[in-house]
């Protein structure tokens, strides 16, 4: 769909569908963004449905071009203000990013949050977090322009449903925020998913990893260990389980699992799977635990799960002790001991008769080796090497671990050669599985 055949402006056209290319500047006239703002309030408020079909393609953009102009054509617009750009305002704001369109488009900014109407920032690569010097109006433009992003996703956003976590697969954007009365201050913060795949060559330029290190992960996957990949949040854990599926056979079968799609991996022989939430429309849910169970019946060599973080963790680490060798998965953690216990508290959630002890050692059991990493940089690598009863903890063997010397300012890994039982099992499980 092209914005030009419905204003036939090419010259304010991008690439991109929908956006128009307009100055900043028209955000500043007052008068014009308040006709604007009206017509979003109207359009959002009546047609929400109309709006995302339009969005996702389901209907020619020549049916929004009716609804703009009908309600043009009902008030009287100021001598000034050209309808023409109205529509290209209106259209930038509904279809496009609006004001933070910039920031969408800059392929350096990771992150946005909007805490309030003039508290706005970016996080740039690296993790830095930049004041950006534009505002809304109000309070309440911050609230209707949050309404108007989800609304077009098929989201809903109001005072009985106040918090919203969605997505919008057109531009590979995770959405978050609230409105009144969970918070003083509408906020919402915008996640820009990685486009594209970084292969392990590029981790390797941007120092995630260096290449012995890289080379040396790729035998533990090759081998089939079942690796936890740990970090903070937006440390980079996706990308690095997206690179590590580099190192296995184009002919295994994969099943992954994730509950919003972002790791695109592309694979000869694999079968992608993502969450159902329940909906006004669609009433019937799909869990990750769901997913689990099913791809357990689908003779999969490897079960890759994005990001564990409820009970569908109990079933996954069943699936790795009970032949599924070779699977990859994330956890949020702050250090490797953090990331084996917390995934042992997980399973609590899957309301089993087991105690906390027995959890311990089906992870200790199941999980071979976890690799954290800490804002895009792999800052340890550690073998799992079973449960301690009297101190009730998973056991982790460090064979890896960045260092900074504190005079110095130089980085280095040291290292470690794994246990004779890690590679025992390596060596077998390689063995064991026939191409």
């Amino acid at each position: 769909m092209q914005v030009i055949n419905m204003f036939n402006h090419p010259e304010s056209v991008t690439d991109g569908p929908f956006y128009v290319n307009l100055s900043n500047s028209h955000y500043m006239n007052p008068q014009m963004m308040e006709i604007v703002d009206q017509l979003i309030t109207s359009l959002s408020m009546d047609y929400p449905q109309l709006i995302h079909q339009v969005y996702a393609g389901e209907l020619s953009e020549g049916v929004m071009k009716e609804k703009v102009d009908h309600l043009l054509y009902q008030r009287q617009l100021p001598h000034y203000v050209k309808p023409d750009t109205i529509r290209k305002i209106f259209l930038e704001k509904v279809f496009g990013y609006g004001i933070l369109q910039f920031l969408i488009d800059d392929p350096l900014v990771t992150d946005i949050f909007v805490n309030g109407h003039d508290n706005i920032l970016k996080r740039v690569a690296g993790g830095k977090d930049i004041p950006v010097q534009i505002r809304f109006k109000d309070e309440w433009e911050v609230e209707e322009y949050f309404r108007s992003i989800v609304t077009r996703v098929k989201s809903q956003v109001n005072r009985r449903n106040p918090i919203v976590d969605t997505r919008d697969s057109r531009y590979q954007l995770r959405i978050n925020g609230a409105i009144r009365p969970v918070v003083k201050t509408p906020y919402f913060t915008i996640r820009k998913h990685q486009h594209g795949e970084l292969t392990m060559k590029e981790l390797i330029q941007k120092k995630t990893l260096t290449e012995e290190l890289a080379s040396e992960i790729g035998r533990y996957v090759d081998s089939r260990l079942n690796i936890l990949i740990s970090g903070p949040t937006g440390s980079g854990k996706t990308t690095l389980l997206r690179g590590l599926t580099e190192y296995i056979h184009p002919l295994e079968r994969l099943v992954v699992i994730e509950e919003e799609e972002e790791l695109q991996i592309w694979h000869r022989n694999i079968v992608s799977l993502e969450t159902l939430k329940g909906s006004e429309q669609n009433e019937r849910q799909i869990s990750m635990d769901d997913l689990v169970k099913n791809a357990m019946r689908m003779a999969p060599r490897r079960i890759i799960l994005g990001e564990l973080r409820g009970k569908e963790a109990l079933n996954l680490i069943r699936a790795f002790g009970t032949g599924h060798d070779g699977g990859l998965t994330t956890i949020h953690a702050n250090n490797v001991e953090s990331a084996l216990t917390q995934l042992s508290f997980l399973m609590l959630y899957a309301d089993t008769p087991l105690k906390p002890a027995q959890l311990m050692t089906m992870v200790s059991d199941s999980v071979d080796l976890v690799i954290h990493i800490v804002n895009h940089r792999v800052v340890e690598v550690a073998e799992v090497s079973g449960y301690d009863p009297a101190q009730s903890r998973i056991k982790a063997r460090t064979i890896w671990k960045w260092k900074i010397d504190s005079h110095s300012g130089r980085e280095k890994y040291e290292k470690m050669l794994p246990s004779g039982s890690l590679q025992e099992k390596m060596a077998f499980r390689k063995a064991v599985h026939l191409r």
